[in-house]
Order: C-alpha cells, then sequence, then structure tokens
C-alpha cells in the first residue's frame, strides 16, 4: 500500500470516528442544554480550563516525540510509559490539594467536587495514551476510531442517567469519566498487541525525550493558556451563568472544529513525518493540508454565522437565545482559527518544538492583556477580542512558523486560503435568500445548508477542483 492509499485509508477511519463522536456529542448537549442550567456549564467549563492547562504536564511532553523518532527500543518505551503514570499521579494529588482554594477563589462550591472528579482523568488517560500515539504513528485508525467511538457512547448515557437523576453539573463531569474509563479498557484490549510496559523508569535511557519534551511542554501550555485564559478571568468576573452562555457556543465552534481539522491533522503528521527530509514534498503535503481544512471550515463556519439563531433553537433551546450572538462571533472566530491548527503537526513533524514554544509564548504575552481589557465589556466584548487576537495570529502565523518550517512563501500560503474563502463568500447569498423562504427552525436551516452546500461544490468543481477530488476519493467515488 503506497503513502497515499494508506493516508486514505487513515483518514476515512480517523473520519468516521470524528464525524460519530461528534454525533453524540451534539446529541449529549442538546440533551442537557434542555435538563442542565447555563450556570452548570459555566461552573464545568471552569473545571475543564484548569484541568485543559494541567494536563499539558501529563507526560512531561515526551509522547509527542514517539512521531519524530524511529528505532525505540522496548527499556526506552517502558520508561516513558511510567514517567507519563507517574507524573500524571502527582497532577491528580496537586488537583485535589488545590480543589478548596480554586471553590473559594470563585466562590462555586461544587468546583471541589469537581476537581476532585477530575483528577481521576488524570490517571486514566495515563494508563493507555501511549498506546494512542504508537497507533496513530502507525497509521492503525481503525481500531482507534472503534475505541474512540464506543468510549463517547459510554459518556453519552452516564451524562444523560445523571441528568435525570438530578446530578446537575456532576452529569457534565461523569460524561468525561466514562469516557475515559472505556477508552482505557478498550485500548488495553484492542491496541496493545500483548504489549506490557516493564517495570522501570531510567531517566538516562529518555533524556532525549525529557530535552524534546520541556519545549513541547512549554509550547502547549502557552498555548493552554491563551486558549482558557478567557474562561479563567471570565469566570471571576462575569459569573456562572454569563459564562454558561459564553462558553456554550464556543465550545460548540470548537466542537466542529474538532470534526473537521483532525480528520486531516491527526494522519497529516505522522505523513508529514515521513516527508520532513524532502523539503518540496514537505511543503506541498503542508498547503495541501490547509487547503483540505479550510475548504471545509470555511463554509462550515460562516454558515453558522448565517443561521446562529436556528442552531442555537435547534440544539440549546429557547432558554439560550442570549447565546446567538456570541456564537455569531465564535464562528467567526472558529473559522480564523482553523487555519492556524494545522502548524503544530508541521512543527512536530520537524522536531522543532522549540520554534513552536517561542510563538505560542510570544502569542500568549498578547493573548492576556488583550482578554484582561476585553472582559470589562461583558461576554460580547470577550468574544469580540477572542477573533480580533484570532485575525492577528493568522497573519503572525504565516511570518513567524509556516515559512521558517516549510518555505511557503506568502502567495502560496495565503492563496490556499483565499480560494475556499472567495468560494464561500459566493456561496453564502445562495444559501441565505434559499432560507428565507422556509418556514421554522430546522426547515430554515435545512434547507440553507443545501442550497449552500450545493452552491459551494458546483463553484469548487470549476475553481477548487484539488480539494473536491481529493474529497470524493476519502469517499470511495474516485480513485
Amino acid at each position: 500500500m503506497t503513502l497515499r492509499e494508506e493516508a486514505l485509508a487513515s483518514v476515512r477511519w480517523t473520519a468516521f470516528s470524528t464525524v460519530a463522536r461528534t454525533g453524540i456529542q451534539f446529541a449529549q448537549l442538546a440533551i442537557l442544554a434542555r435538563l442542565l442550567t447555563p450556570a452548570d456549564f459555566g461552573v464545568m467549563a471552569l473545571t475543564m480550563s484548569l484541568v485543559a492547562v494541567l494536563q499539558i504536564f501529563a507526560d512531561l511532553g515526551v509522547n509527542n516525540a514517539i512521531f519524530s523518532r524511529s528505532g525505540l527500543t522496548e527499556e526506552q518505551l517502558s520508561s516513558l510509559y511510567w514517567l507519563n503514570v507517574a507524573a500524571s499521579a502527582l497532577l491528580a494529588l496537586a488537583l485535589l490539594a488545590a480543589g478548596p482554594c480554586v471553590a473559594a477563589f470563585y466562590g462555586e462550591p461544587a468546583l471541589q467536587a469537581l476537581l476532585a472528579m477530575a483528577a481521576l482523568t488524570f490517571l486514566l488517560n495515563a494508563s493507555w495514551q501511549q498506546l494512542r500515539v504508537r497507533a496513530e504513528k502507525e497509521l492503525r485508525f481503525k481500531p482507534l476510531a472503534l475505541l474512540e467511538v464506543a468510549a463517547s457512547l459510554a459518556g453519552l448515557a452516564a451524562a444523560v442517567g445523571m441528568a435525570c437523576a438530578g446530578a446537575g453539573a456532576y452529569a457534565l463531569m461523569g460524561a468525561v469519566l466514562a469516557a475515559t474509563a472505556t477508552g482505557a479498557l478498550l485500548g488495553w484490549s484492542s491496541l496493545a498487541g500483548g504489549w506490557r510496559p516493564g517495570f522501570r523508569l531510567r531517566l538516562g535511557e529518555i533524556r532525549d525525550f525529557l530535552a524534546f519534551g520541556a519545549h513541547s511542554i512549554g509550547s502547549d501550555l502557552a498555548n493552554a493558556l491563551s486558549s482558557q485564559v478567557d474562561i479563567v478571568l471570565g469566570g471571576k468576573f462575569l459569573g456562572a451563568s454569563a459564562m454558561g452562555l459564553y462558553s456554550a457556543p464556543k465550545n460548540l465552534c470548537l466542537q466542529i472544529v474538532g470534526v473537521i481539522n483532525p480528520i486531516v491533522m491527526r494522519v497529516a503528521l505522522p505523513v508529514l513525518a515521513r516527508s520532513a527530509e524532502d523539503a518540496g514534498q514537505l511543503q506541498l503535503v503542508y498547503l495541501r493540508t490547509v487547503r483540505m481544512t479550510a475548504s471545509v471550515n470555511f463554509p462550515v463556519f460562516t454558515a453558522l454565522a448565517l443561521f446562529a439563531p436556528e442552531a442555537i433553537g435547534i440544539i440549546f433551546g429557547p432558554r439560550w437565545q442570549g447565546a446567538v450572538a456570541p456564537l455569531r462571533i465564535f464562528a467567526a472566530w472558529a473559522l480564523m482559527r482553523s487555519t492556524v491548527n494545522p502548524i503544530g503537526s508541521l512543527a512536530l513533524a520537524r522536531g522543532r518544538a522549540d520554534l513552536l514554544f517561542r510563538w505560542n509564548l510570544a502569542f500568549l504575552l498578547i493573548s492576556v492583556p488583550s482578554i484582561a481589557a476585553g472582559v470589562r465589556y461583558g461576554a460580547q466584548g470577550l468574544a469580540l477580542t477572542l477573533a480580533a487576537v484570532a485575525l492577528f495570529s493568522t497573519v503572525a502565523n504565516w511570518v513567524f512558523l509556516v515559512r521558517p518550517l516549510c518555505g511557503a512563501g506568502a502567495p502560496a500560503y495565503f492563496g490556499e486560503l483565499a480560494v475556499p474563502l472567495l468560494i464561500t463568500a459566493a456561496a453564502a447569498p445562495v444559501a441565505w435568500f434559499a432560507a428565507a423562504a422556509a418556514g421554522g427552525d430546522i426547515a430554515r436551516l435545512a434547507v440553507g445548508a443545501a442550497s449552500g452546500a450545493a452552491a459551494y461544490l458546483a463553484i469548487s468543481a470549476v475553481f477548487n477542483r484539488s480539494w473536491l477530488d481529493t474529497l470524493l476519493a476519502l469517499l470511495k467515488l474516485r480513485p
């Protein structure tokens, strides 16, 4: 099987997993939005923002190095495994100890118990994280896809059951715990292939990994802090209810990005790693990755902005109309943010975690004061600030990362973004005017999406043919 054939097969399984899991998450969101309050979602957003920052330290950044290293010994893999477990155990204890202080700082008593539940996820993730990384490196996406869908179903069952029992915000954390535990159990049964780590932890044999991991941790930490600082500051100054109306549409956009980008990016990392020694091939693969993600993200988020009232009404229900304006802003934010996402795969494939760290640190220093200023203007002011920062990062991403890492010039890089953007701008009016004649949220959204998609694909057949051909190949409609 050629590299292209392996990549296409991997993308198909990743697409299956991502689409299925997102459908499950949307179903979970639609159900829980009607059983829980915006304040419940706000408290959960605070919990997960803290967990997201701490999770970066769980493996000390060394698992990312597995992608760029070959010839790993059993001894090295065992030492890396137990290093991950030990670091995660320490983080779990730190989270338990910090719980009372965090709850007191935000004036939300429920945070203490939620953080205690979240601490368990560190140990569960650590128990099989290396298995997942190795499966991705080897392009074994079929068992991984089936595992991820099963874990999401377990999370949905736990969430709905707990919400119906009146568990409030704990139902949201119950879903995370159930999904994580299921993933760990299935990971060992379907991905390990009989492998078991030896009981050893010798830092000398993984010293090179630790050096790589230090930059990886710094990069991921700076990125996580810049991504979560709006939740941390907003939760303190705006309150749980306002943050629920803010965080729910933001998370909806992130879930959509989580559908589209990983389908390409999870496969792009090992493919880019295999092309790292060929500068021309590396640039070609990266630019195709950018075109693939932009060609899907741009029309999707434009549609979400156009039909924000309908989307809120269908997914969240009538109590959430205050989230319409933030959703429109976050749709623009996510559209711009999606163009930056593929750079992480390129940097890791080149083994340049140091460059990614410097950029993310600089971005953090820009984001924090900007968001601190924006929070003074309420939830919408905070959302607009994030959109403005994302616009800046779209240009800066090429200057400081894309050009140094793969040599792509401005016409080549921005040309990959301009084509789907212009096609989206041409298709959007078709969707808008077609939906205007329909009645009801579901009808307007369905008619608008169908007519807009038809127009977008028709125009793409002329001006974005390479993307459309790749899409048809993924669907097995064209060789």
